[in-house]
C-alpha cells in the first residue's frame, strides 16, 4: 500500500513538471511586448511661404494594430489656425497648410501621436515667412566713368532670392546682377527711374516690386596728362594720356600740330608709343571727346623730345654684322627686299655699313649708310640705319652667346606707323666671320632657298643646289622652282666674285636653263652660310631674297632622311594670294628607306587643321633632292621638295599653287618617356619669319614658357593696322609626347592698335572689322566683350571659334610656332630660340 502511494506521489510531480512545461511553452511567464515608437519625416522644414503647403509621413513602430497617428499643429506665438492647419490628412500621412498671411517669421510645429499609445509621439519644425519685400528704398548717386557699386537688400521670402529690372530705365552702363548688386561705370548722365523685382525661392514662388533711382551726374571732361617724359633714340617708348570726367569710352586724336614721325596715337587708350629713330622734339595738341551726346571735348598741348642715349646692353652688337630684310611695300602690294652689312661698335653706334635694296622702284646696289643702335637688359632693342634713300627704324631682339657677343638675331620694321604709308617686313641678322672674306673660302657644294615674287606678282619660290670651285665658277647646278603653282625644274650654272675684304659683299649670277638670269648680292657669315637677294628688275625679272648653306656631304641617299625633324612652310592661298597666308608646321619621321611618316598643323583660309598624320615615300638623289609624293597621304596632290643641307636637315618647298616656302630642322631625341613641359621652358627670343602676304603681321619679341604650363610673350608688333609696342599674350601651355605643343586661353593683356583690331603677338592679325562683330548682336559692347576676350574656350555669347598656338619642338633651345585662330586669315609662322 505504502509503495503505491510514493509511486502515485512520483507520477503526480511528474505530472506538474510536465504541466509547468506545457504552460511555459504556450506563453505562460512570457515578457512585455516592445514599445511603440513614432517618426516623422521630413523632420524639419525650415523655409515656407505664407499660405503654402508642405507634406509630411509619419512611421509607427511596433503598433500591431495599426492604427497610425493623429496630427496637430501648434507654435510659439501663435494659437489655432493663426499657426496653420492640416488641409488633409490620413492614418500616417498630413499636409501642412501655412497661414496665408504673416508679419513676421513663424516657428511652429507638426506633431504626430500614436492612436495606441497616445504617450508616444513626434514633431517636425517649420518656419514660415512671410513674402520678400525690397528693404532698399533708395540709391546713391553715381558719377559717369567711375564705377558703381550698390546691393539690394530684401527681408521675408525664402532665399536664395533672383532679381530683375520690370521697368522704367536702367541707366546705361550699368549692371544689374542677379544677386540684386550693380555695378559698373554709368555711360550717360541724367535721374533714372526703375523698378526692380525680387522672387523668393518658394514653390509657387512668391515676389515683390520697389521703384527706385539712380542720379547720374556727368562731370566735365578733361585730360588730366600735363607733361610727357623725355624718349631716347632706339628705345621703345610707350606712354599713357589719360582723361577724367565725360563719358567714358574717349576717343583720342591730335588736333592740331603733329606727332612725332615715330609715334603713334592710340584713338582708344590715348598713348603714345613707337620707337624714335632720331633725338629731336615735337609739339601737338591731343584731343579727347566723350561718348556723350552730344559730345564734350578737351584739349591739352603736350610735346615730346627724344636724346641720345645708351642701353644696358649695346656691347652685346660688337662686330661685322650681315642681314637679310623680306616684306612689303604699302603703296603697291609689292614685295621688298634688303641685304647688307655694318659695323657695331659695341657701345650703340652702327659704321661701315652698306646695304642693296630693291622693290617696285628698281634695285639700289651698295649703297652705304651709318646709324645707331640700343639693346635693353631683356636683349631687346632697336636699331636705325641713315642712309641716302632715306632712315630705317627696326625693333630688334638678339641671341647672345657664352662670349656675350650676340651671334644672331631677328629684326621687324617699325617706322609704318598707319600702316599704309611705308613698308613692313620681318629680318634676320649675323655675326660675320671676317676670315671667311675671300673667294678661294666658298667651295664646295651648297643648298640654297629663295622666296618672293615673279614679275607680275605672283607668289615664288626657288631651292635647289649648286658646286663652286672656290675660284669664282658654279660648274653644276639644279633647281626646283614654283611660280603660282607652276613647277619647273631646271638645271644651274654661274658665277661669284671674290668677296669685298670690309663687308663680305659679293656679286653672284645664277643661270638657269629656262633661260633665267639671276643676278645676287650675297653677304658672307661664314664659310658656310651666305645671305643673299636679287637686284635685277623687279618689273622684268621679279624679287627674290634667302639663304645660301654649305652641303654637309658630296653624296646623299634614302639614309640622309632616318629621324624626326620638325618642319615649316609659308606660302598663299591660291584663292586670296595677296591677302591670305598659307601656315603650316609639323613632324617628318623618315624611315631612312623611302617612307615617312608626317604630323602636321596647317591654316589655308577658313578652319585650321589640327595635328592630322598621314604617310607618304620619298626618294632622294645625290645632290640632295628629295620627292616627297602623295602629301597629305593624296597622290595626286604635287610634291614636296627638299634639299639636304645634312641629314634631316633641308631647304622646303611646295610646288602646289600655295607656293610654300620654309625649312626642315633634326629634332633633337625625345628624353626617356617622351617630351614634356620641362623640355622646352625659359625664355627665348621670338621673331616671324618671311612673310608671305602683305597682312601677314611682322613681330620680334621674348616668349617665356616656366615648365609649368604658363606662357607670356612681349613684342613689338606691325602689320596693316600700324604699330604696337610691348605688346604682351599670356596663355597655357602643353607638349606631348612627340614635342607637339599647344597654347590655350590666349589674353592679350596690352594692345596698342585703335579701334576694334585686338593683336596677339606675330600670332595675330586678327582682321575683325567692326561692321562683322555688330552684325552678330545689337547689345551694346558685345563685339568689344568676345574679341578681347580672345579664349580658347568661347563665351557663350560669342560665336565658336578655334584660338590658340601650335608649336613643334626642335631642341631645348629652339621651336616653331604659328596661330591657329579661325579669325586670323594671314597666320605668320615664328621662330623661338635662345
Amino acid at each position: 500500500m505504502r509503495a503505491a502511494q510514493n509511486n502515485f506521489r512520483i507520477a503526480l510531480a511528474a505530472a506538474g513538471v510536465l504541466a509547468t512545461t506545457m504552460v511555459s511553452g504556450c506563453g505562460g511567464g512570457r515578457s512585455a511586448p516592445p514599445p511603440i515608437s513614432v517618426s516623422v519625416s521630413p523632420s524639419a522644414v525650415q523655409s515656407l511661404d505664407q499660405g503654402q503647403s508642405a507634406n509630411f509621413t509619419a512611421a509607427v513602430a511596433n503598433d500591431a494594430a495599426a492604427k497610425g497617428v493623429t496630427w496637430s499643429v501648434s507654435g510659439s506665438g501663435c494659437a489655432g489656425a493663426a499657426c496653420g492647419t492640416i488641409s488633409t490628412q490620413t492614418v500616417l500621412g498630413a499636409t501642412y497648410l501655412a497661414p496665408s498671411t504673416v508679419s513676421t517669421n513663424l516657428a511652429v510645429k507638426i506633431t504626430a501621436t500614436s492612436k495606441s499609445d497616445s504617450t508616444k509621439s513626434a514633431s517636425a519644425s517649420i518656419t514660415v515667412f512671410p513674402p520678400p519685400t525690397v528693404t532698399t528704398k533708395s540709391l546713391p548717386g553715381a558719377t559717369a566713368g567711375t564705377a558703381y557699386s550698390a546691393t539690394l537688400q530684401v527681408s521675408g521670402g525664402v532665399a536664395p532670392y533672383s532679381w530683375g529690372v520690370s521697368g522704367g530705365t536702367f541707366p546705361p552702363g550699368l549692371n544689374f546682377g542677379g544677386d540684386g548688386s550693380i555695378s559698373g561705370s554709368p555711360a550717360a548722365g541724367g535721374n533714372f527711374n526703375f523698378t526692380v523685382q525680387v522672387a523668393d525661392s518658394g514653390n509657387p514662388s512668391l515676389f515683390s516690386m520697389a521703384d527706385l533711382s539712380i542720379t547720374v551726374v556727368v562731370l566735365p571732361v578733361s585730360i588730366t596728362t600735363s607733361s610727357m617724359p623725355d624718349g631716347t633714340v632706339d628705345i621703345a617708348y610707350k606712354q599713357p594720356v589719360q582723361a577724367a570726367g565725360g563719358i567714358p569710352p574717349y576717343t583720342w586724336s591730335i588736333a592740331s600740330g603733329s606727332l612725332p614721325s615715330w609715334a603713334t596715337q592710340n584713338s582708344v587708350t590715348g598713348s603714345i608709343s613707337g620707337i624714335p629713330g632720331a633725338a629731336g622734339s615735337a609739339s601737338f595738341t591731343v584731343q579727347v571727346t566723350d561718348s556723350e551726346t552730344p559730345t564734350l571735348t578737351s584739349h591739352q598741348a603736350l610735346s615730346v623730345t627724344v636724346v641720345a642715349g645708351t642701353a644696358a646692353k649695346n656691347s652685346e652688337l660688337n662686330g661685322h654684322y650681315a642681314f637679310l630684310f623680306n616684306g612689303f611695300d604699302d603703296a603697291t602690294g609689292s614685295q621688298v627686299a634688303a641685304a647688307g652689312s655694318f659695323t657695331a661698335d659695341g657701345k650703340g653706334n652702327i659704321t661701315a655699313g652698306i646695304e642693296d635694296e630693291n622693290g617696285p622702284g628698281g634695285p639700289n646696289v651698295a649703297e652705304s649708310f651709318t646709324g645707331t643702335y640700343n639693346i635693353g637688359t631683356d636683349n631687346r632693342g632697336a636699331f636705325t640705319i641713315n642712309a641716302a634713300s632715306g632712315p630705317r627704324t627696326y625693333a630688334l631682339v638678339v641671341n647672345s652667346s657664352g662670349s656675350g657677343v650676340a651671334q644672331k638675331g631677328r629684326f621687324v620694321e617699325f617706322d609704318d606707323t598707319t600702316g599704309t604709308k611705308g613698308q613692313r617686313g620681318s629680318g634676320v641678322l649675323r655675326l660675320q666671320d671676317t676670315t671667311a672674306f675671300a673667294q678661294n673660302k666658298i667651295t664646295g657644294p651648297y643648298a640654297f632657298g629663295l622666296q618672293g615674287q615673279d614679275a607680275t606678282g605672283s607668289r615664288e619660290a626657288m631651292v635647289g643646289w649648286f658646286n663652286t670651285d672656290g675660284g669664282g665658277s658654279i660648274s653644276t647646278g639644279l633647281a626646283d622652282q614654283n611660280i603660282a603653282g607652276t613647277a619647273n625644274n631646271p638645271t644651274l650654272t654661274g658665277s661669284y666674285t671674290a668677296p669685298s675684304i670690309n663687308n663680305g659683299r659679293s656679286a653672284m649670277k645664277l643661270n638657269t636653263s629656262s633661260a633665267l638670269s639671276l643676278d645676287l648680292s650675297a653677304y658672307v657669315v661664314s664659310t658656310s652660310e651666305f645671305l643673299i637677294m636679287t637686284t635685277n628688275f623687279i618689273v622684268s625679272d621679279g624679287l627674290l631674297s634667302g639663304a645660301v648653306l654649305s652641303q654637309s656631304s658630296i653624296s646623299f641617299d634614302n639614309t640622309s632622311l632616318n629621324a624626326p625633324a620638325v618642319y615649316y612652310q609659308l606660302g598663299v592661298n591660291p584663292s586670296l594670294a595677296t591677302t591670305q597666308s598659307l601656315a603650316e608646321t609639323g613632324l617628318l619621321s623618315a624611315n631612312g628607306s623611302g617612307g615617312i611618316t608626317v604630323i602636321y598643323d596647317k591654316k589655308l583660309g577658313g578652319a585650321p587643321v589640327q595635328g592630322q598624320t598621314f604617310t607618304a615615300s620619298y626618294a632622294v638623289q645625290g645632290n640632295g633632292r628629295v620627292s616627297i609624293s602623295s602629301w597629305y597621304g593624296d597622290s595626286s596632290n604635287p610634291l614636296r621638295i627638299l634639299y639636304l643641307v645634312n641629314k634631316n636637315e633641308a631647304f622646303f618647298l611646295d610646288t602646289s599653287s600655295g607656293v610654300g616656302f620654309g625649312f626642315v630642322e633634326p629634332q633633337s631625341p625625345a628624353p626617356s618617356g617622351g617630351f614634356s613641359n620641362a623640355s622646352f621652358s625659359g625664355t627665348f627670343s621670338a621673331a616671324t619669319a618671311s612673310p608671305s602676304v602683305n597682312p601677314n603681321p611682322n613681330g620680334c619679341g621674348l616668349t617665356t614658357l616656366d615648365n609649368t604650363g604658363n606662357f607670356t610673350q612681349i613684342a613689338n608688333f606691325s602689320s596693316t593696322s600700324g604699330l604696337s609696342v610691348d605688346q604682351s599674350t599670356t596663355g597655357t601651355y602643353s607638349i606631348a609626347t612627340n614635342g607637339r605643343g599647344t597654347v590655350t586661353s590666349l589674353s592679350v593683356v596690352t594692345a596698342e592698335f585703335g579701334g576694334p583690331i585686338v593683336g596677339v603677338l606675330f600670332a595675330v592679325s586678327v582682321f575683325l572689322s567692326r561692321k562683322r562683330w555688330r552684325r552678330k548682336s545689337s547689345r551694346p559692347g558685345f563685339a568689344a566683350f568676345c574679341i578681347t576676350m580672345l579664349l580658347a574656350t568661347t563665351p557663350a555669347a560669342c560665336p565658336t571659334f578655334t584660338n590658340k598656338m601650335v608649336f613643334y619642338v626642335i631642341s631645348p633651345t629652339k621651336a616653331v610656332l604659328f596661330h591657329e585662330s579661325s579669325f586670323d586669315q594671314a597666320p605668320a609662322i615664328t621662330i623661338i630660340e635662345q
